[in-house]
Order: structure tokens, then C-alpha cells, then sequence
């Protein structure tokens, strides 16, 4: 599991590209606690990491 600064740094994307990626619907965050608040950091599965590391690529490539 990766947080989403975690993939900013890893990847060069910001972290606004990733949760616009995420309101889009194009990756899905683990669930949230009911409880927690803005404050708490999303976090990603393996296989959603995979996907956001193929489309930060696709970017770098010059796709949009």
C-alpha cells in the first residue's frame, strides 16, 4: 500500500493529478475509516499502484 504523496514522489505527478484521477473515477483509493476526516491520507492497493504508474507513463509520453 502506497499513499498518494508517496506516488506523487515516486511517479513526478502532483498530488492533484492523482485525486482527479481518483473524483474521475479512473483509480480507486482504499476505503476510509467512517470516522476519519480530510486530514487522513488516501491509500492505494498494489494493483491500483500498477495502474497509476502506467498512466503517469502514459503522461510523461505525452498522452493526456
Amino acid at each position: 500500500m502506497r499513499t498518494s504523496s508517496e506516488l506523487a514522489k515516486e511517479t513526478g505527478l502532483s498530488m492533484r493529478q492523482i485525486d482527479h484521477w481518483c473524483r474521475q473515477g479512473y483509480v480507486k483509493p482504499d476505503p476510509r475509516p467512517a470516522d476519519a476526516g480530510t486530514g487522513v491520507p488516501r491509500t492505494f492497493s498494489s494493483g491500483e499502484v500498477k495502474t497509476i504508474k502506467r498512466m503517469a507513463d502514459l503522461v510523461w509520453c505525452g498522452f493526456t
